[in-house]
């Protein structure tokens, strides 16, 4: 299982590790990398070790090439966020054919779409139900790997430079 980016705040990396944490089937079969700007902080450790999940976790620093090589090697990247502006990780995923877990929160449905599978970011219960669910299914992962691929479509860098580029034509300063 993937997660991607900072891990404090906002970002409810802790509500994700609780409901990892509550799963038997998930600490059993599945371990957690984390890419991102810092290694894991005291707190966090801490955390990791009163849960007994801290053999489960790895972090992982490193470039695009690294984070592309990690998402075409795992079965699912979570994300957690309790607000988000637009929220890349979950595009690159799926351009790697990574199924994504997601918060169902207004701006990731907006972006996402049917793409994903949501959960309520405030739910422990609720991440831990969703995770299983594509986890333990093949055919949803598959689904969801499709959905995926044709919503990365309707995002490509090449049209986000002609957009930006009318943008500043049709401001004529």
């Amino acid at each position: 299982i993937v997660y991607v980016g900072a891990r404090d705040g906002y970002k409810n990396f802790k509500h994700f590790i609780l409901a990892y944490s509550k799963s038997e089937y998930l600490k059993k079969n599945y371990k957690i990398k984390c890419l991102g700007y810092e290694n894991f902080s005291n707190e966090e450790n801490i955390l990791f070790s009163k849960l007994k999940i801290n053999q489960n976790l790895e972090y992982l620093c490193g470039d695009d090439k690294k984070l592309e090589k990690l998402y075409s090697k795992s079965k699912l990247l979570v994300y957690p966020s309790l607000n988000e502006g637009f929220g890349l990780p979950p595009l690159e995923a799926m351009r790697c054919g990574l199924p994504v877990a997601a918060s169902n929160i207004p701006p990731l449905r907006e972006i996402l779409g049917s793409s994903v599978i949501y959960f309520d970011p405030r739910k422990i219960s609720n991440i831990k139900i969703q995770l299983e669910k594509v986890l333990k299914s093949n055919s949803l992962q598959r689904q969801l790997i499709q959905k995926g691929y044709k919503k990365i479509q309707k995002y490509k860098w090449s049209k986000c430079a002609m957009e930006t580029s009318k943008i500043y034509q049709s401001i004529n300063c």
